[in-house]
């Protein structure tokens, strides 16, 4: 399954970092340090500047069955049911969470003049 993550830092590792929350698919919530990757590869948000607030984008390639890998449930779920509520034919991006260090397949920048992420 391929992953995304994103973060305004560049690392040669991406490092799970404290979280305030998580919800479990058991429906734990703990306080551990985690790394959030999505399904959707064109995670954007516009600062007060106007650039990316994201700098840069990994990809990341996991077996689906990892167990340091918990979907989201909760979120997903909430996503879906908007959808399905406002007849939106957008597909519904999944939002996961990753309990260990994690290498990367491939790291892209952030172009401000294209306004899309370039492959380095």
């Amino acid at each position: 399954m391929i992953l995304y993550h994103f973060s305004n830092g560049r690392y040669n590792k991406i490092i799970p970092k404290s979280a305030a929350k998580r919800q479990l698919a058991e429906g734990k919530t703990t306080r551990e340090k985690i790394t959030i990757l999505t399904t959707n590869p064109h995670m954007f948000y516009e600062n007060d500047n106007g650039d990316n607030f994201f700098k840069y984008r990994y990809i990341v390639k996991l077996d689906g069955n990892d167990p340091y890998l918990h979907a989201d449930d909760k979120f997903n779920g909430m996503m879906e049911k908007y959808n399905k509520a406002f007849n939106s034919k957008r597909s519904a991006f999944k939002w996961f969470f990753y309990e260990n260090p994690l290498e990367y397949t491939s790291i892209s920048e952030w172009d401000k003049e294209l306004s899309k992420f370039k492959m380095e």
